[in-house]
């Protein structure tokens, strides 16, 4: 037994060496693994096993194989719980990815929804000013005719009355901006369009 002691610092160093090798290999594939496996434990088989013969007696050598005994099948368990490790390692890897990939599309989503946002009140802004400066521009043309009447046409000339004229005629028809030649633009089309979103709205949250 104080053999045993004795001699279980060096088969401890020799061991954790072995480990500290095999925790370095830990991505390797599996043909790399038990061939560089095997060379880094060829030096304890050496001094654990071989040069014994030479050097000790029978009881130390029995001793020896029986130290080489427990390293083997300590090497095993620590080698399965190595493994174990190593994939658990590549789990919490992919793991953390997986989160990390899931924050960036959150961060993108809410980016996204941001511009959309902005963009949505942009296009309001521009489609309430297109129709409010083309309602100004129809009331303006509705206004000419009056103009028109209210000036001293009548001590004029005949040419100069006919031409007052025919402007308060065409001016009796108002111009109005389309959209494509489909839809006025005026107030009442942005008023229109607006509950028109509203209503599209409020029949997608329902049915959300």
């Amino acid at each position: 037994m104080a053999t045993e002691r004795k001699s279980m610092p060096n088969v401890e160093r020799l061991f954790n060496w072995n480990l500290e090798a095999w925790t370095r290999l830990g991505y390797l594939d599996k043909r790399k693994r038990l061939l560089a496996c095997t060379i880094i434990s060829a030096p304890i088989v050496v001094s654990m096993f071989v040069m014994p013969t030479f050097f000790m007696g029978v009881n130390t050598f029995e001793q020896h194989i029986y130290n080489f005994y427990m390293i083997i099948v300590t090497s095993s368990s620590v080698a399965r719980a190595i493994l174990i490790i190593i994939k658990q390692r590549k789990i919490l890897d992919l793991l953390n990815d997986m989160e990390n990939w899931f924050l960036e599309v959150q961060d993108f989503t809410w980016a996204l929804m941001f511009q959309a946002v902005v963009v949505e009140l942009i296009l309001t802004l521009l489609i309430f000013l297109t129709t409010f400066l083309a309602d100004i521009f129809t009331q303006e043309s509705l206004n000419v005719a009056q103009t028109a009447y209210d000036m001293n046409w009548l001590q004029r000339d005949k040419a100069f009355r006919v031409a007052v004229l025919l402007i308060i005629l065409r001016s009796q028809r108002p111009l109005i901006l389309t959209a494509g030649g489909i839809q006025p633009l005026n107030l009442e089309t942005f008023l229109a369009i607006m509950r028109s979103s509203y209503s599209f709205f409020s029949v997608l949250r329902g049915v959300m």
